[in-house]
């Protein structure tokens, strides 16, 4: 219930206590700001800022009644707006209107306030929405009757978003939707048929047609064995590759495309399969590592020590020289190269001719020392800026990079595994992308 109602205010009374209350509550910057917007009758920006404030504060009974004022303003503009339009006889903007006017209405009720909308406008909108369906529905059977069926659907679909259960609206849109299919049936555009009649279900004989147009429009292509012209890592490669395409091929469930192993079934003449797809291993290139070495300063300590005779009691380091270690740091690539062919059975003709290409790296960096790598520091032991910790300089040089392991790179095995995947997605998705026998 609003809040002049509650408290038994008039609007005018109502609308002079917002003012003095806020002239109270609210800091001279806000108070100046609502007073400009209020002053221009712009009452939507003055109720936004009672909501902001509101976000602020939810309990704040000076921002709710101003809200209350300013918000039955925007909202009787907004119903008066719509009226407005429905007197003039257009329907579809005075719906917008009014569902505008509603939905202003439901976002004050979220802080509480409630906003009057009149019986009259009430009756209007019912009115007006009832004349609009009744329009709607008789132009969505006027362009089914005269098979305009995409139009017809957008008509009783934004009738249902007006009226959800109004009488037999999802069969008129099931038909209409039926009625594309039948015409794109009728020009052989299988696929697109085919998801028309997938959309309606068991809608009159629509599964039996999706089953001709599967039959009219599946392509069918022979996945040959992968092959290659020798050498043990393109051996190597060749299965995992025709293993890989051929997950990636059933993992796509297109089925308007049938992927045939050979291995699986004697295919060759068969009136049945369209193409063949042949691939190729061309290269497996493996160049030599490539590394780059610098020099890194660091100083050598074998932890001697001597009484400071600058302090009583405190010992330094002595004996430590500067010297050098080498830091490597390198690069191992190996590059995997296909080709892929799709014939046509019969005609021999070549329908698509692709080479594709991928590759899979390993890095390193390691450091190297001739000489005793735990005594390497990154500063001068005893200077300032080294570290005292624990009876010892704790910056020495990070001694996991001197371990053997880290010299070595990842196996060529498990980079030419890493190029199976993405080459045989590319691969996939190039036989993928044939959707018809044309």
């Amino acid at each position: 219930m609003p809040l002049a109602r509650v408290w038994g205010f008039s609007s005018i009374g109502l609308l002079s206590l917002s003012w003095l209350l806020l002239a109270t509550a609210c800091g001279p910057s806000l108070q100046q700001r609502m007073a400009q917007f209020a002053q221009a009758g712009d009452f939507a920006a003055v109720a936004d800022l009672h909501m902001e404030a509101l976000d602020r504060d939810p309990s704040n009974p000076v921002h709710r009644i101003g809200l209350q004022v300013n918000g039955q303003k925007v909202l009787d503009g907004l119903t008066g707006q719509a009226a407005a339009l429905g007197w003039q006889g257009n329907l579809e903007a005075a719906i917008r209107g009014y569902q505008a006017a509603l939905h202003y209405r439901e976002r004050v009720a979220g802080y509480g306030v409630s906003l009057v909308l009149g019986t009259e406008h009430e009756t209007s909108f019912a009115r007006l929405k009832k004349e609009r369906v009744q329009e709607l529905y008789r132009r969505g059977l006027m362009l089914a009757r005269s098979r305009a069926y995409r139009q017809a659907e957008e008509v009783f679909l934004e009738l249902r978003r007006l009226q959800p259960d109004y009488a037999d609206i999802d069969r008129q849109i099931d038909a209409a939707v039926y009625g594309q299919g039948l015409a794109e049936y009728d020009g052989e555009a299988w696929q697109a048929a085919y998801y028309l009649f997938d959309r309606v279900g068991s809608y009159k004989n629509a599964r039996e047609y999706m089953r001709e147009c599967l039959e009219n429009g599946r392509v069918d292509i022979a996945v040959l064995p992968v092959v290659y012209q020798g050498g043990y890592w393109a051996g190597r490669a060749a299965p995992m590759l025709e293993v890989e395409l051929l997950q990636d091929l059933s993992a796509r469930e297109d089925p308007f495309v049938r992927y045939i192993d050979p291995g699986q079934r004697d295919w060759a003449g068969s009136q049945s399969v369209h193409y063949s797809a042949r691939v190729e291993i061309l290269a497996v290139e493996r160049p030599r590592a490539q590394e780059t070495t610098r020099s890194v300063r660091a100083w050598l300590w074998d932890g001697s020590l001597e009484e400071d005779t600058t302090a009583v009691g405190r010992k330094r380091a002595v004996g430590a020289q500067e010297t050098t270690y080498r830091q490597v740091q390198g690069r191992k690539e190996v590059r995997l190269v296909i080709g892929l062919q799709l014939t046509q059975v019969g005609s021999g003709a070549v329908v698509l001719a692709q080479q594709l290409d991928w590759s899979s790296a390993a890095t390193i960096q390691y450091g190297l020392y001739e000489g005793n790598s735990r005594q390497l520091y990154r500063n001068k032991p005893g200077e300032k800026r080294s570290i005292w910790r624990g009876g010892g300089y704790a910056d020495r040089v990070d001694q996991e990079q001197f371990k053997e392991w880290r010299r070595q790179y990842g196996e060529d095995g498990e980079l030419l595994a890493r190029c199976i995947a993405p080459l045989a997605g590319r691969a996939g998705g190039l036989l993928a992308g044939l959707d018809s026998k044309d």
